[in-house]
């Protein structure tokens, strides 16, 4: 009897130490793919942590989301930002493309960096005077932002930012760093947060589902492909020319395309390389497929004016460049939280003989 009840008590703590480490992880918050960001729910409030990026031993921001910036059950730090949010000052076009996925437009207040914004509607709304152009992220122009009354600012960070007059304004600033993620899905995953602070979130978790559910699809099938084609990325710009590093979104993208990156094998890198155009030449001249963006049509002829090495690729030689003009897709408005769309044009190019069906979005062959 006594062996009995030992056998009882041993397993009764087993199931204990399980519900314990259960309750552990879902209380620390991490998402299913993003590695900067936690969320901790309450019933007050909701506790976002976003890791910084360019030292993930600490924090770039906590934020305490919440219907009520008054609430006595709030904690002390964290900045407060009463949800959902219904004036926004928006600094980039691609988060200003995703208020237009989650039906959020009416909350744009104003935005910074006209000159890069290519969601019609918003421009439109700025030249009804809905929306009002408070100038560009560098130099914002303080006193519309403080004629807006905005509940919130939204920023893309990057490393030692200083926010300088804007930290005086009293004003919640949310940094999205986001673009800073290491895989497609990780960034994507980021629309859950913008949900969460727009007051949709269930319209966001199903977006992102249906994202995740298709990339992975696609993944699945990119499998089946019996070659791996060589990719080279983009142009030089006067001496450098950047190429994705294997922890990049574009990089793990290639990857999870069956395709082969040159430069994955370069280490230290969580994005884009800076390479000589020569050392680029010396690694991927017998490239397959070269992808590359601009924000103006390219031609063939255009290239090999350009830069006498660009006719020397193979894929030059053979006929296989293509390219995304950014000004006439909605490559960076879209890819962002919806990389499915970007790995199906990748798959219709390295991979024609799986036949997935469909046309490309964004990268089409020049001749």
């Amino acid at each position: 009897m006594k062996k009995k009840n030992y056998s009882i008590i041993i397993v009764s703590l087993l199931l204990l130490v399980s519900c314990t480490e259960k309750m552990e992880r879902s209380e620390e918050g991490r998402m299913d793919y993003s590695a900067l960001l936690r969320i901790h729910k309450t019933a007050d409030y909701s506790l976002v942590e976003i890791i910084n990026p360019w030292d993930t031993t600490k924090l770039l921001q906590k934020l305490v989301l919440t219907t009520d910036t008054e609430k006595p059950e709030l904690p002390t730090e964290g900045i407060k930002v009463k949800v959902p949010i219904d004036r926004a000052l928006i600094g980039t076009t691609i988060h200003c493309s995703l208020l237009k996925d989650l039906s959020c437009l009416n909350a744009i207040a104003a935005i910074l960096d006209r000159e890069y914004l290519c969601v019609p509607e918003v421009h439109e709304a700025i030249d009804r005077g809905e929306v009002t152009d408070c100038g560009t992220a560098m130099a914002p122009i303080i006193e519309r932002i403080i004629s807006v009354h905005p509940s919130a600012i939204f920023l893309s960070p990057y490393e030692k930012l200083e926010l300088g007059k804007l930290a005086d304004l009293n004003i919640p600033v949310v940094l999205c760093a986001d673009y800073m993620e290491s895989s497609p899905l990780a960034r994507a995953e980021w629309i859950r947060f913008y949900g969460m602070l727009f007051g949709v979130e269930e319209r966001a978790d199903s977006i992102f589902s249906q994202t995740v559910k298709e990339y992975n699809r696609l993944k699945a099938l990119a499998e089946k492909a019996t070659s791996s084609p060589k990719v080279l990325s983009d142009h030089a710009y006067g001496q450098t020319w950047y190429q994705p590093s294997a922890e990049s979104t574009v990089g793990r993208m290639y990857a999870d395309a069956k395709a082969e990156n040159p430069f994955k094998d370069i280490p230290g890198h969580y994005g884009s390389i800076p390479l000589p155009a020569e050392e680029v030449f010396l690694k991927a001249r017998d490239c397959d497929v070269w992808l590359l963006k601009d924000d103006k049509p390219i031609s063939l002829d255009a290239l090999a004016s350009e830069n006498k090495l660009y006719s020397l690729f193979a894929a030059y030689k053979n006929g296989n460049v293509w390219t995304c003009n950014t000004r006439e897709t909605n490559f960076y408005e879209d890819t962002p939280f919806h990389p499915d769309r970007l790995l199906a044009d990748m798959i219709r190019i390295f991979h024609p003989e799986l036949k997935i069906g469909g046309e490309n979005r964004y990268f089409f062959r020049r001749q």
